[in-house]
C-alpha cells in the first residue's frame, strides 16, 4: 500500500480533539468525534490492504493478524502495566477492584461491552476511569477479527458484489444507530453494531480509491476537513452519537481520503512535517492521555486548572514518543520474529489477567488500608436501571401497577439513580400507612424533557389511568441533568446564563403536569441531595481521612451545594408557585449539621457510596422527614 502522509496528518487531527476534549478544554466540546475519525481511518487502511492482499492472491490470515498483533498489542500492554502499578498506589479498594474488571476485559477485547454495562462516557464516573478509551480498540479489534473473513468468504461473488454488500451493512448499521440513540443510548455508543458503518465508511472509500485513485480536489477536500473541525467545536455531549449527527466528521473523513491528494492545500497542511509527527505517534497518545487524566484526577480533583491540563498534556506527548520510539517501531520493524511476537503477547495478556484476578479476588488489595467495605450500589431496588427494566415483560405494569389500587394514598416516584437512593425511605413510609408504593427508573424521566419537546410520556400516561384522588406522585432527579456537566459544581451566577436546558424541561414538565390537574392528587418535586467536592473522588478515601485525622472529611458546604442546584431549584419552585397541587421537598436538613455535609457519619459510617448517591443507610434516616411532609396540606374537595 502507498504511503499518505496526509493520513498521519488526519490521525493528528483526530487524536488532538480526544485529548483536549478529555483534559477538560470546554472549546473542544466535540472532541470525542476524534474516535469516529480513527474508526474511518482503521476502516480504509485496513481494506485496502485486504483488497490488494487478496487481488494478488497473497492473503494470509496468520500474516494479517500478525500486523495486528504488532501494531496494537505491544504498545498496549505495556500502558496497562504502567498503568496497573500506579494504580495500585493511588487507587483505593473498590475503584481498584473495578479498574481490575476493566483490565480484565480490555485484555479480551471486550472492553466496550464491559463500558456498556459499566457508566456513560460522559459521566463523571468514567471520567475516573484509567481504561476508559480503550473501548474503541475493542470495537477496531472486533472488526479486525470480523472483516478479513467476511471477505474472503464474500470474495467469491466479485469485487463489485462485496462493495455493494458493504454499502448494505453499512447502511444497516446506520439505521441501527438511529434507532439505537433513541432507545438505547449507552449501548448505542460503545457496542460495534451501531459503530460498524463508520468503519465500513472507511472500507468504501478504500474501494473507491483502489478503482480511481486519489483525486485532486481542492474544495471537496477543504469541505471535508472544514466538516471535521465543525463537528469538534459544535458537538458536545448532549449531541446524539453515533447518529445522522456523525455524519458529518464521517463523511468528512470520507472526503479527505478520496480528494485530498498530497497537491491539493489540505493535503499539504496535513502532509506537514508537524501533523505527521503527531500522526506517527497518535496511537501512542491515544493509548496514554486517560490514564494519565483519570489518575490525577482521582489523586487531586475533578476539575484541571490551565497548567495541569497543559502539564498532562505535555506528559502525555512525551510517553507518547517514549513508547512509539521504544515499543512501537521495534516490534512494527519486524525486529522481533513471528514467534517472539505471538509468545510474547500471549504470556503477557495472561500476566495481565492473572493480575486483574488477583487485584479482583482481594477486593482491590483491601489488604493496602484498615477500612470497613464500602456499600455496595443497592442492587435490590428492582425497577432501577434500563438494563434490569429490559428483564420484565411488562416493565411499566410491573413498576407501576397494573390497574387502578383501591387504597387511597399510595406513593408514586418517578427519577432516575437519584430517585432510586430514596424508594429505601420512601418504601418505608408506605409500609407505616399500608399504602402501596411504586417506582420505575427507566429513562423515560427526565432525560426525554429536556432533550426535546414531550408529547406523550409512557410512564405519565400510565400513571394518568392508574392513580386516584389521594395519591401522591413523587419526582426527583440528579441536579446536573440541567446544568452544563451532570457532576460538577457551578455558581448560581454561572448557571442563570446557561438556562437552555432547564427552560425546555420545564415546559415540558408543567405541559405533563397539567394533565393532572383534575387528578386531585399530591405531586412533590424533591430537591437533589448532597454532590461531593470535585476534589473528593473516593469515599473510601473519606474514610481513611476521617480515620486519619478523627474529624469528618470530605464535607461539603450546603451553600456551595445549593449553588449548584439553581436551575432545579429555580424549575421547582416556579412549578411549585403555578400549581396547588404541587409542593416542593429539600431534605437537606435532614443531612446537612451546622451548613455542612459529611460522606461519613461521626460513627464512621459511610453515608455515601460515590460523589452523588446516598447508601441505604443514609436513605433510611429520611423515613422520619417524609413520613411528616409527604401529605395533603389543602382540602381536596
Amino acid at each position: 500500500m502507498k504511503y499518505r502522509a496526509e493520513i498521519d496528518g488526519l490521525r493528528a487531527l483526530a487524536v488532538v480533539p480526544v485529548i483536549m476534549f478529555h483534559a477538560g478544554f470546554e472549546l473542544f466540546s466535540g472532541g470525542f468525534v476524534g474516535v469516529d475519525v480513527f474508526f474511518v481511518i482503521s476502516g480504509y487502511l485496513i481494506s485496502t490492504i485486504l483488497i490488494e492482499d487478496i487481488e494478488k492472491k497473497r492473503f494470509s490470515i496468520v500474516n494479517f493478524y500478525e500486523r495486528r498483533v504488532r501494531r496494537i498489542l505491544p504498545a498496549l500492554f505495556f500502558v496497562l502495566f504502567i498503568t496497573t502499578i500506579f494504580s495500585y498506589f493511588i487507587l483505593f479498594p473498590s475503584d481498584f477492584k473495578d479498574y481490575s474488571e476493566s483490565l480484565f476485559y480490555v485484555v479480551i477485547f471486550v472492553s466496550n461491552i464491559y463500558f456498556w454495562r459499566d457508566s456513560n462516557y460522559f459521566s463523571q464516573a468514567a471520567e475516573l476511569n484509567p481504561l476508559l478509551h480503550t473501548w474503541s480498540l475493542a470495537v477496531e479489534e472486533q472488526f479486525y477479527v470480523v472483516f478479513p473473513l467476511f471477505l474472503i468468504l464474500a470474495w467469491r461473488y466479485g469485487k463489485h458484489r462485496v462493495f455493494w454488500m458493504i454499502v448494505v451493512m453499512a447502511a444497516i448499521s446506520f439505521l441501527l444507530s438511529e434507532w439505537g440513540w433513541r432507545n438505547t443510548e449507552t449501548a448505542n455508543f460503545y457496542l460495534a453494531p451501531t459503530r460498524a458503518w463508520e468503519l465500513f465508511a472507511g472500507s468504501i472509500a478504500a474501494f473507491i480509491v483502489q478503482k480511481q485513485g486519489v483525486q485532486k480536489n481542492n474544495l471537496l477536500a477543504l469541505i471535508g476537513i472544514s466538516a471535521i473541525i465543525f463537528s469538534v467545536f459544535s458537538y458536545d455531549e448532549t449531541t446524539p452519537f453515533p447518529s445522522a449527527f456523525a455524519l458529518v466528521p464521517v463523511i468528512g473523513v470520507v472526503l479527505l481520503l478520496l480528494y485530498a491528494d498530497k497537491e491539493t492545500l489540505t493535503g499539504k497542511l496535513l502532509g506537514t512535517k508537524a501533523l505527521v509527527g503527531v500522526g506517527l505517534i497518535s496511537y501512542s497518545a491515544y493509548l496514554w492521555h486517560q490514564p494519565l487524566f483519570a489518575l490525577y484526577r482521582q489523586k487531586y480533583s475533578i476539575d484541571l486548572d490551565f497548567f495541569v491540563q497543559s502539564f498532562l498534556i505535555g506528559i502525555t506527548f512525551c510517553l507518547a514518543i517514549f513508547s512509539w520510539k521504544f515499543i512501537e517501531k521495534p516490534f512494527r520493524d519486524k525486529t522481533f520474529s513471528r514467534k517472539i511476537i505471538f509468545t510474547s503477547s500471549f504470556l503477557a495478556g495472561l500476566t495481565l489477567i492473572a493480575i486483574s484476578s488477583m487485584i479482583f479476588t482481594t477486593n482491590g488489595a483491601s489488604y493496602r488500608f484498615d477500612l470497613i467495605p464500602k456499600p455496595v450500589p443497592w442492587v435490590n431496588v428492582k425497577c432501577h436501571g434500563i438494563k434490569k427494566i429490559a428483564q420484565l415483560e411488562k416493565p411499566i405494569e410491573e413498576c407501576l401497577g397494573a390497574s387502578p389500587s383501591p387504597v387511597k394514598g399510595d406513593i408514586y416516584l418517578l427519577g432516575d439513580s437519584h430517585a432510586a437512593q430514596l424508594t429505601f425511605a420512601l418504601e418505608d413510609v408506605a409500609k407505616q400507612r399500608n399504602v402501596g408504593f411504586y417506582f420505575i427508573n427507566d429513562g423515560n424521566f427526565p432525560q426525554p424533557f429536556y432533550q426535546s419537546e414531550v408529547v406523550n410520556n409512557p410512564s405519565f400516561e400510565h400513571l394518568l389511568k392508574n392513580m386516584t384522588e389521594g395519591d401522591y406522585l413523587i419526582l426527583t432527579f440528579h441536579r446536573g441533568h440541567l446544568n452544563p456537566s451532570r457532576d460538577k459544581h457551578y455558581t448560581s451566577e454561572y448557571l442563570k446564563t446557561v438556562s437552555q436546558k432547564s427552560a425546555l424541561f420545564s415546559d415540558n414538565l408543567e405541559k405533563m403536569i397539567l394533565k393532572f390537574k383534575s387528578k386531585k392528587i399530591k405531586i412533590f418535586l424533591i430537591k437533589d441531595g448532597p454532590l461531593l467536592n470535585e476534589s473528593d473522588n473516593s469515599v473510601e478515601k473519606c474514610l481513611y481521612e476521617f480515620i486519619k485525622n478523627k474529624k469528618n472529611s470530605c464535607s461539603i458546604s450546603f451553600t456551595d451545594d445549593d449553588s449548584t442546584r439553581y436551575l432545579q431549584n429555580q424549575v421547582f419552585e416556579n412549578l411549585d408557585d403555578s400549581f396547588d397541587f404541587v409542593s416542593t421537598l429539600d431534605y437537606s436538613s435532614e443531612l446537612y449539621f451546622d451548613g455542612y455535609f459529611s460522606p461519613i457519619s461521626e460513627n464512621g459510617d459511610y453515608l455515601m457510596f460515590d460523589r452523588h448517591h446516598l447508601t441505604k443507610k443514609a436513605s433510611l434516616s429520611l423515613v422520619t422527614f417524609f413520613n411528616k411532609n409527604i401529605k395533603f396540606s389543602y382540602d381536596l374537595e
